[in-house]
């Protein structure tokens, strides 16, 4: 007959507490998720949307600049140069903000996708790692920060949708083994789990935060609008370029009947 050995209270609140843990890492590892992924996606549809709308935007910066400076000419009061000068500063800020993004497409060397859209087996990689590798299970400083600095990677392919990057990161992690506690007492596990829990906790309730702000920002509710607008056959991007198309004619226009003050003003 076998005599089963009855646990320690210390024991079986150890079991609880990693109970507890495992069924928090499963909410943790879905929340982390759903932030990256919207990040991600985010991203892509930005990248998009400024490869389209970008140039525009910087060319009607750079035309009401030389309108301002005009008008500055034709009436040269102190009101007028205040004006000149701050469309000058928004036409270089625009333009400065177009070669970053210029400079960004072409160091990546990649087509960006219109939408960031991740297979299952990438979500599920990705959700394994954050349970195994998550910061918040470090179990000293120099654990937490090595943690920190791999999700990173983590967190890198899985934005760039690169599942083999991360199917090899799976494999490094396997090596390294953090989790190794073999001299560790019941009592010193015990107050590992307590710490990783609270950890985790706020790790959770940081993230709810995070994706209510990314969800409220603008670049995430023209995304939005853009889903819906295509659900009815509407390209938003497309109209906003025709629109800022129709406003780079019109300051053309202005420049002209400008220039043509200036003349008659020479002559």
């Amino acid at each position: 007959m076998t005599i089963e050995r009855l646990l320690s209270p210390e024991e079986e609140e150890l079991l609880a507490k990693q109970k507890e843990l495992s069924d928090l890492q499963e909410e943790l590892s879905q929340k982390e998720l759903d932030c990256e992924t919207l990040r991600a996606d985010i991203l892509a549809f930005n990248t998009i949307y400024q490869r389209a709308v970008g140039p525009k935007d910087s060319e009607i910066s750079e035309l009401k600049a030389r309108i301002a400076r005009a008008l500055y000419v034709l009436n040269p009061i102190e009101e007028a140069r205040r004006q000149a000068d701050a469309a000058e500063e928004a036409a270089r800020e625009a333009a400065e903000e177009q070669q970053r993004h210029d400079n960004a497409q072409s160091q990546d060397g990649t087509t960006p996708p219109d939408r960031f859209t991740p297979s299952e087996s990438l979500r599920d990689l990705y959700r394994n790692l954050v349970k195994q590798s998550h910061p918040d299970l470090g179990s000293d400083d120099y654990d937490r920060k090595m943690r920190n600095e791999f999700m990173a990677r983590v967190n890198q392919a899985y934005q760039r949708g690169n599942e083999e990057t991360l199917a090899s990161l799976q494999d490094e992690w396997e090596t390294k083994d953090p989790n190794s506690k073999k001299n560790e007492s019941i009592g010193d596990q015990l107050v590992r789990l307590i710490r990783q829990l609270s950890d985790t906790r706020n790790r959770i309730r940081n993230l709810d935060k995070d994706i209510s702000e990314l969800e409220q920002s603008s670049a995430c509710q023209l995304m939005r609008q853009s889903d819906e607008d295509k659900e009815r056959g509407i390209d938003l991007i497309s109209e906003i370029v025709t629109a800022l198309e129709d406003e780079i004619a019109n300051l053309t226009q202005s420049i002209k009947d400008i220039s043509s003050n200036l003349s008659d003003l020479r002559n």
